[in-house]
């Protein structure tokens, strides 16, 4: 897709019978969802902030969130009053344990590019991360539900802020 610009892939999309909608279109469309801008590559953190600015300036409605700490770094600097959060648990890393290491004792990273919070995957539960966070004041986000785990343990957990998903699946009370 790197390769494509939106015209040619709108005019293809058309000729299969449908229209691919702008960001700016489905946030317009979805006034009451709230979004999680999951930043996959350094490069254009300045682009976004403006682009929210512009288009989402409720701040409340959206947080951003990434592996890549200097990503957080750049958001917080452009600006500091959006809720940028560090993700955890890459999925294939180059150097499996000391990432590993570092996801599981993420906390100085997390302070020196100054997230807001922690997303990780749900498969980093087991190791008190959210227990962890909610001693430190720090916000939780889980990710990565492919399936419907029995998370009720952790939803008591008050430094959880939301679950990031892209399925839907009903959660059981607790």
């Amino acid at each position: 897709l790197k390769n494509v610009t939106f015209s040619n892939a709108q005019e293809i999309a058309e000729k299969r019978g449908y229209k691919i909608p702008r960001l700016e279109d489905i946030i317009r469309e979805l006034p009451d969802m709230r979004f999680d801008f999951e930043l996959k590559e350094e490069g254009y953190e300045t682009e976004l902030v403006e682009f929210l600015h512009a288009y989402l300036p409720d701040k409340t409605r959206y947080i951003i969130s990434s592996f890549n700490d200097r990503s957080i770094t750049l958001i917080k600097n452009k600006d500091p009053e959006i809720k940028a959060g560090l993700r955890l648990y890459e999925k294939n890393p180059k150097n499996f344990i000391e990432t590993r290491i570092s996801e599981v004792f993420p906390f100085k990273r997390i302070e020196e590019c100054n997230a807001d919070f922690v997303a990780f995957n749900y498969k980093l539960l087991p190791a008190g991360l959210a227990w962890r966070s909610e001693k430190r004041g720090l916000d939780v986000y889980f990710w990565g539900l492919e399936t419907q785990p029995n998370l009720n343990p952790f939803l008591k957990n008050r430094a959880l802020k939301g679950i990031i998903t892209d399925r839907f699946f009903e959660v059981q009370e607790i």
